[in-house]
């Protein structure tokens, strides 16, 4: 047989407070765009490990995006399996705690 009994816990949650540019570090809602661009990089070097090379980046414009795609597709390692997807953002959906 179980027992219970109520107890409060206190528990900690990781909540967003902010977002910022992954290439300028500019508080991207302050930023004078409407938009912002969320990006996502991988590859497929390692078969169905490639999984692990997925990162996503938060720009605040395609400024930033042209400098970022440059320097992603400049690396030393470059392969031809490398992937930089785009999705353009409506600054509004920015949600915070």
């Amino acid at each position: 047989m179980r027992k219970y009994d109520k107890r409060e816990v206190k528990k900690f949650e990781q909540v967003q407070t902010g977002v910022y540019c992954d290439q300028c570090e500019t508080d991207i809602e302050q930023t004078p765009h409407e938009h912002f661009y969320e990006v996502q990089t991988s590859h497929n070097c390692w078969g169905n490990d490639s999984m692990e090379s997925i990162r996503e980046h938060d720009l605040c414009s395609m400024v930033c995006v042209t400098k970022h795609m440059h320097d992603y597709y400049n690396q030393e390692d470059v392969q031809e399996s490398f992937r930089y997807e785009i999705v353009r953002e409506d600054k509004s959906e920015i949600w915070r705690d």
